[in-house]
């Protein structure tokens, strides 16, 4: 959906991944999910905030923790299901516009 919206995406599949990806080069905006294989994604949003101040972080997630999502430092939460085009929008909001992409 995002390669289609002509964004440059990088795919990780832990967040072990995602942490050595935005080592070697951050990125603009990290969409992660909570529930990931071997870490919690709150506790790497919070980890990616500490280390990365200037990156947006978008959290999609069946699970009903938008508070606690922004809590941790996202900059924006996404219930699922979601549309693609919901998707997209967050990400320009958070990209292009520099603002809080809505809930």
């Amino acid at each position: 959906m995002l390669r289609q919206a002509d964004f440059e995406v990088r795919v990780c599949n832990t967040a072990a991944e995602c942490e050595a990806e935005a080592d070697r080069e951050p990125a603009d905006l990290i969409v992660t999910a909570i529930l990931l294989p071997d870490v919690d994604g709150l506790e790497l949003t919070r980890h990616l905030r500490a280390l990365y101040p200037d990156i947006h972080i978008l959290i999609v997630s069946a699970l009903r923790a938008a508070g606690r999502a922004i809590q941790a430092g996202a900059d924006s939460f996404l219930n699922k299901p979601i549309s693609p085009r919901q998707l997209v929008e967050a990400a320009r909001t958070l990209v292009l516009l520099g603002g809080i992409a809505p809930a």
